[in-house]
């Protein structure tokens, strides 16, 4: 498994079970081997999503830390690793905004040594102590929008409407005529 941290200096560190690579703008840095490496502590933070009614559509999310975006997608009754941030660190996570869908909740349960706060259209989770099992899980709720007639539709609807009248008024108008020639 490979996991990537891009530090406050620009660097990316990528961790292969044993073995760090530091990469910045100028190419690699540093290579370490073995387990003689310190990293810092970090928090999970872990997307669920959930939906009313239940569905399997894939929604999108952009989750910024330290100013840089990353984009994700998280399917309706599953769950993705939304950031992985160290120690001090927090995360915005937020969803974008889909059709036909209202995002009606976004709320955090805690493992340990983590905050948050309500973010428009999202979450800020703050990383206070890290550790193997510290983060936040953080469950987005959308209610699907029912179709609501546009006023172009209301306007048609109207207008059938109407038709449907001046027919009954002359279909009635014409029957008493030829009644009354009877």
């Amino acid at each position: 498994m490979i996991h990537y941290l891009l530090g406050r200096t620009g660097m990316v560190k990528f961790i292969f079970r044993s073995l760090v690579v530091l990469v910045t703008a100028a190419g690699v840095l540093a290579i370490t081997a073995g387990t003689g490496f310190s990293q810092q502590e970090q928090c999970r933070v872990v997307i669920t999503k959930a939906t009313e009614p239940d569905s399997s559509e894939v929604f999108d999310f952009v989750s910024i830390v330290n100013g840089v975006e990353t984009q994700f997608s998280v399917a309706a009754g599953d769950q993705e690793d939304g950031a992985i941030i160290n120690e001090g660190e927090s995360v915005i996570v937020t969803e974008v905004q889909r059709e036909g869908w209202q995002l009606v909740e976004a709320d955090c349960f805690f493992l340990d040594g983590a905050e948050a706060l309500p973010y428009p259209g999202g979450v800020q989770v703050l990383c206070t102590e890290g550790g193997e099992f510290n983060g936040a899980n953080c469950i987005f709720r959308n209610r699907q929008i029912p179709d609501i007639p546009t006023l172009s539709e209301w306007g048609m609807i109207a207008a059938a409407a109407g038709l449907v009248l001046v027919g009954v008024f002359f279909a009635v108008r014409k029957r008493r005529s030829t009644m009354q020639d009877a």
